[in-house]
């Protein structure tokens, strides 16, 4: 009975197992079949017609939904023309972002075009954009640009409110910038504001006391200009018979020498022109700075490698030295605001040699035959980098002050007469401009890459 019983139930329990759906009891469920991505990316990294890029940068796609691995096999990237991978860094139901990282390396001033190309059913919408990477650093590139103008440019100045250069040239041009670095003439030049050219001219300056000026220094007078001097504002009276040939900030010191006297070098301050220091005979001063070394001071250098030191810019004691010989036609203090009681780091002149000083007392002559004049030397407080420029296109770079590089990426056989390094503060970048014969200027960092309005 019990076996006849058994027989029935296993009978019934086979009838029972034939007709019980598929997935039912202990069998594991059947995957969904995944579906591919169809849209194209939502967001890229660098985005579209940027530049300001960093080469090192890794560009990134970004997709709204989960792009398959197959996917990314049959897909082809290309980065101007440079086959790469594309690697899924995530890839949940709502996102995905896919990395290329580039085979070649990326370089300093120069456009990429990505491209996304299909490479059978499953591959990626095609998609394709253009960026552009930045123009570097300080002395890393270099760029030779013509400005409207034909003549010789001699001196520069940097307004930082709102950004702008401005270079003056010979019988009064005058050509400016904005950040861009898109160099314009200014119609009428110098001759609009007045009667300077009569007075001859002098180098120009920047006032940041007076944020809206420019001063144009010149023969027995200054003259003050509007930012971007289309209008001619006032004149100040120098010493009557005194050519200027340099002047610090803030008109401070005023350096040059009597007209009637060529060989009579003379000092004094702007704002106190009763007192004149003379410097003697041949030694004509050429350029004047301000320093701090946890008090102001004054540096003044000219002919015979001359240089003059004072504390309020009244009282003058000459710098006697041995470093070298010549005329000294530029000079420049590196000094760290934040250094507290002793931020003073070092002083360079330049001429027919370069001096070097940590002190403003003691200076060291380094001679050359890289260079025979050189004109104009700035510095970059940020950086810890200076630049001097000089006669058959000369451009001696230096981290120190001591150890000097010639730049060589250029070829220029034009002499540069005058350079400036000025930082925006909006961007963070430091730009060095240098003005030379012919209406050129040299750059570095080049102007940034531009795209076409219709890119």
């Amino acid at each position: 009975m019990s076996g006849s019983f058994c027989r029935r139930c296993w009978s019934a329990l086979g009838v029972l197992l034939v007709i019980l759906p598929a997935g039912c009891g202990d069998a594991d469920p059947a995957s969904p079949e995944e579906v591919p991505y169809t849209g194209q990316a939502s967001r890229v990294e660098p985005p579209p017609n940027t530049t300001l890029v960093d080469p090192g940068t890794v560009i990134f796609l970004y997709y709204d939904g989960k792009v398959l691995p197959s996917q990314l096999e049959a897909t082809i990237f290309l980065i101007n023309g440079e086959e790469v991978q594309g690697v899924g860094l995530s890839g949940d139901d709502d996102f995905t972002e896919v990395e290329l990282t580039p085979v070649t390396p990326l370089v300093f001033h120069e456009y990429y075009t990505v491209e996304v190309v299909p490479d059978g059913e499953e591959g990626l919408r095609e998609y394709s954009w253009q960026f552009a990477t930045g123009p570097g650093g300080l002395g890393e590139l270099w760029e030779l640009v013509q400005t409207p103008v034909a003549e010789d440019l001699l001196s520069l100045c940097y307004c930082p409110f709102p950004v702008s250069w401005l270079a003056l040239g010979k019988d009064g041009t005058l050509v400016n910038a904005g950040a861009e670095l898109a160099w314009q003439e200014l119609a009428g030049g110098v001759g609009s504001g007045g009667n300077i050219l009569d007075w001859g001219l002098g180098p120009i300056y920047y006032s940041r006391t007076n944020s809206n000026y420019f001063i144009l220094a010149s023969y027995g007078q200054y003259a003050l200009f509007d930012r971007f001097p289309s209008a001619y504002m006032s004149v100040w009276d120098f010493p009557d018979g005194v050519l200027v040939q340099g002047m610090s900030e803030e008109r401070g010191v005023v350096v040059g020498y009597w007209l009637a006297d060529p060989d009579v070098g003379l000092i004094f301050d702007g704002f106190a022109l009763d007192t004149i220091f003379e410097t003697g005979s041949g030694r004509v001063m050429r350029a004047a700075a301000k320093g701090f070394d946890g008090q102001d001071f004054y540096l003044a250098v000219g002919d015979e490698a001359s240089v003059y030191l004072s504390r309020d810019g009244l009282d003058w004691e000459e710098v006697h030295h041995a470093a070298v010989l010549g005329s000294l036609q530029d000079l420049v203090v590196v000094w760290d605001p934040l250094a507290g009681v002793d931020p003073l780091e070092l002083v360079v002149a330049v001429g027919d040699a370069l001096l070097y000083s940590t002190d403003g007392r003691y200076w060291i002559g380094i001679i050359s035959n890289e260079f025979s004049v050189l004109n104009g030397v700035a510095a970059s407080q940020k950086e810890g980098w200076l630049v001097a420029v000089g006669d058959a296109g000369v451009i001696l770079t230096s981290n120190d002050g001591l150890s000097w590089t010639t730049m060589t990426e250029l070829t220029l056989d034009f002499d540069l007469n005058d350079v400036q390094i000025a930082r925006d503060n909006a961007t963070g970048r430091s730009q060095c401009v240098i003005v030379g014969d012919g209406g050129r200027i040299v750059l570095s960092p080049p102007q940034p890459l531009a795209f076409a309005e219709n890119d």
